[in-house]
Formats: C-alpha cells, sequence, structure tokens
C-alpha cells in the first residue's frame, strides 16, 4: 500500500461566517456529534492516511494543540500564506513523500463509494503533479420546462453540467513543492 500524508486547511477567519453574525470558528461548528475538524480527522483516517497535518492559524492553533493526538500535526501560519502558502508550510512537516493529499476544512464529501485514493491512483496513472476533484454544481431551485407559456413540469434536484467546479481536494506528487507559493493554490 502507498504511504500518503494529507493536509487539512484551515487558516482562515471564517469571514462568511461572522458575516452572518456567527463568531465561532468553522473548525469548531457541531457536525454529526462532533466538530468540522475532528470530523475531517476521522474521515481521513478511515481512508488510511498515514500523516494528517492541520495548517492553521494562531487562534485555532492554540485552541487544538492539547487536543490533538501523536499522529495528527499542526502547522502554524502565522500570517496569512494563503492555500498554497499553507500546503508549503504544511509540506515541512512531511519527509520523504510520493504522494499527498490536501483538503479545505469546509469541503466535505459525504459520499460513502468516494474514496481519496481515486484522486491518487489517477495521479499514479499519469505524468502530472497534481491532480483535483471537480463536480457540477447543484443548483438550489428547480428548472421549468415548459412549452412557450405552458409549464410541464419541474425538474428538482438539478446542476449545472456546462460548468465544472472544484470541491477542494488535491492529490500531488513532491514534485508540487517547486510550484506553491503563498496565495490561492488555484490562481
Amino acid at each position: 500500500m502507498i504511504k500518503i500524508s494529507a493536509i487539512i486547511l484551515c487558516g482562515g477567519e471564517s469571514l462568511r461566517l461572522k458575516g452572518n453574525g456567527v463568531d465561532t470558528p468553522k473548525t469548531v461548528l457541531p457536525i454529526n456529534d462532533t466538530n468540522i475538524l475532528k470530523y475531517q480527522v476521522n474521515w481521513l483516517r478511515k481512508h488510511s492516511f498515514n500523516k494528517i497535518v492541520v495548517a492553521t492559524s494562531e487562534q485555532i492553533y492554540e485552541d487544538w494543540k492539547k487536543e490533538f493526538p501523536v499522529n495528527v500535526i499542526l502547522s502554524l501560519e502565522r500570517a496569512r500564506l494563503g492555500t498554497g502558502g499553507a500546503t508549503l508550510l504544511a509540506l515541512e512537516h512531511i519527509s520523504n513523500f510520493k504522494y499527498g493529499y490536501v483538503m479545505n476544512v469546509d469541503d466535505f464529501i459525504f459520499s460513502e463509494s468516494y474514496s481519496p485514493m481515486e484522486l491518487v491512483n489517477n495521479l499514479n496513472k499519469t505524468s502530472y503533479i497534481g491532480n483535483l476533484l471537480l463536480d457540477y454544481p447543484p443548483l438550489p431551485f428547480s428548472i421549468i420546462e415548459r412549452r412557450g407559456n405552458e409549464i410541464l413540469g419541474f425538474e428538482k434536484n438539478t446542476t449545472l453540467r456546462d460548468i465544472e467546479i472544484s470541491i477542494g481536494h488535491y492529490a500531488f506528487t513532491s514534485e508540487i513543492k517547486s510550484y506553491l507559493k503563498p496565495g490561492d493554490m488555484e490562481e
């Protein structure tokens, strides 16, 4: 089995939440009898990652440093580095790796059929140094089916099939280090 390490990016300031009156960092928001960060750590463990690094800000680092078990490492981002810089900093805690996996703390995959190893295995079959998970965005409303002015029906649970979005999960080889820099990884 390939040994693979994972990085969880959670150094953001939860600005969208604060703008809506929520003062709690996303990482500690409850989900399924735990919180978001612990949920994601457990999800990665379920998929047999041998090392997990949590790239985080000073506030979250101070709140969490005593709670994490030995096999979870906290990488402290003292200044805002963006996803690329935070990943590069977190990679300092991972030596001699062939493949890595990065995910945003608030990008969930609830599908039981998906395994993060799919991205790694697809990467292993190519000469690429990185791979990202894409999906079609769901629409929060129904699409009207009509003929002229007559409404024939509604199509619920639809997606935009001509637009793909990043799900915030990435696989990469060790060569990625030379391409990462502070800022958004997707820029």
